[in-house]
Formats: structure tokens, sequence, C-alpha cells
């Protein structure tokens, strides 16, 4: 007979507040503002050791990106994602404010407002992780995009028909 591995999911850290990272920042990670609390370096030993599904929110806790780190453990996956930009999802308006060479405010000269990508640390305010088995993540993520719909940043939708998740047999239980 045929076992199929029961889907288990354990939370490492749900809905934990990330500090705004600055648009200017380069490769920030995402409990940089912990500072060094034990229990924050144990949940990133965690994180780097664990493979699984994890979720970034906005600040009214809407999902925005679900990602899956199966090939490389959760830290190293959540922290490129989080970090790079993507220019086919989101944009957001920003406006370009006009200043002096010496940086003075010019207070008669139009603003230009235009339409800009950006990466999860512009928007993300906060971020759950889960442990899942390797051979339960992308149905898992594939079942998370379609639940969350058309609020993420995913540019694709992931997985097959039945959201990609396996078939799980009943075990045939003998009559009495």
């Amino acid at each position: 007979m045929n076992k199929t591995r029961e889907l288990e999911i354990r939370p490492i850290v749900e809905y934990t507040s990330l500090q705004y990272a600055g648009e200017y920042t380069h490769n920030h990670s995402i409990l940089d503002d912990q500072n060094n609390m034990q229990y924050w370096l144990d949940v990133i030993a965690d994180l780097k050791t664990s493979n699984g599904l994890y979720i970034f929110y906005d600040s009214s806790t809407a999902p925005v990106y679900v990602g899956i780190a199966r090939g490389q453990f959760i830290w190293k996956r959540c922290n490129q994602s989080y970090n790079e930009f993507r220019a086919r999802g989101r944009q957001i308006l920003k406006v370009d404010h006009p200043t002096t060479e010496g940086g003075r405010y010019v207070k008669d000269r139009p603003r230009r407002i235009y339409r800009a990508d950006l990466a999860l640390k512009n928007i993300a305010t906060y971020f759950s992780a889960y442990a899942v088995s390797k051979e339960h993540i992308g149905g898992l993520e594939a079942f998370a995009i379609r639940a969350f719909g058309g609020n993420l940043m995913n540019v694709r939708m992931e997985g097959r028909g039945g959201f990609g998740l396996p078939t799980f047999q009943a075990e045939e239980v003998p009559e009495e």
C-alpha cells in the first residue's frame, strides 16, 4: 500500500512586524530591526533551516505576496523576495518634488506624478512563515495564491488543476 505523508504545517512566525526598509536601502533583511534579541535569533535560525511557505502583508494585514522555499531555506528565499523589484506587479504613485541644486524647496515648480515599480520592502508591514514538508509546498502555495486572490503581487498563478495539491487516498477499513 502506498502511504502518503500527512500535510504538516508548523508556524515559525506569524504576523511579525517589519520595519520599513527605506526606499534606497539595498539587501535589507526582514528582521533587521529586531535588535538581536535571543528570541529573534532563534526564529532566524529556524528560518535558516526550514523549507516552507511565507507570506508578506501590508499595513492592514492584507496579504500582498505568497512565496515558497523548496530548494532554498525560507530565510534566504523570503529575503530575496523582499528586496526584488516587481516590474510586472503592483506600482505606486510617486511625486517628483523639485528642489534647487542646494536641495532647497521650490514652491512654484510643478510636481510630476508618476508610477513606479516597487519591492515588497516598500509596502510589506507584516510577515508570516510556516515550515512545510517539501512534497506539499507547491500545492500549498497554489492553494494560498488562489485563496488570497487578486491582491497579491505574485505575477503568475502556481500549480495546475486541483490547486496543484496531491491527492490523498483514504485507507480502506475492513468491515467487521
